[in-house]
């Protein structure tokens, strides 16, 4: 893997608190944020695996960064992967991330 999985997690237990003290349009939210963009956008492989191994609640978290990630990656199997997690949380809506991310393979 080539970035952290404990620096991830670190990035989503502060957004979490954060949208929890609703501060979500802060400067340091919207720079944690980038950050997770940035780290997910290296590589699709490690992205997959991380993905796979986050819970619900991580997902829900990470769920709102998947199209930017996508629109950098533009690779289907980040696709194939949000359609699984999908599957295994079918109490996150990801239909809208599913259409974008196929929109930004369309786009090749």
């Amino acid at each position: 893997m080539i970035y952290s999985k404990n620096k991830v997690e670190e990035y989503l237990k502060e957004l979490y608190f954060m949208r929890c003290m609703d501060l979500e349009e802060t400067y340091e939210y919207v720079k944690i944020k980038n950050s997770l963009i940035d780290i997910l956008s290296q590589n699709v492989d490690s992205t997959v695996v991380l993905l796979n191994s986050l819970n619900e609640e991580e997902i829900k978290i990470i769920s709102g960064l998947l199209i930017d990630v996508s629109k950098r990656l533009n690779d289907k199997k980040l696709l194939n992967c949000i359609k699984l997690l999908e599957e295994k949380f079918p109490n996150i809506n990801f239909s809208s991330i599913i259409f974008y991310c196929k929109l930004i393979l369309m786009e090749e």
